[in-house]
């Protein structure tokens, strides 16, 4: 779904999106780069075991 409104947003003459991304783990931040994201900020939703 995000694809098709990139898409739309793009042709309405759209050039950038920002958005707030949840996905913490290797497999959300693949997907989210093949959509043509990048990152802005960082921040981990996960706290590793100390």
């Amino acid at each position: 779904m995000l694809a098709w409104v990139f898409d739309r947003a793009r042709a309405h003459g759209l050039s950038q999106v920002r958005l707030e991304s949840w996905g913490d783990a290797e497999a959300d931040q693949v997907w989210d780069a093949e959509l043509g994201l990048t990152v802005d900020v960082h921040t981990p939703i996960y706290a590793s075991a100390p």
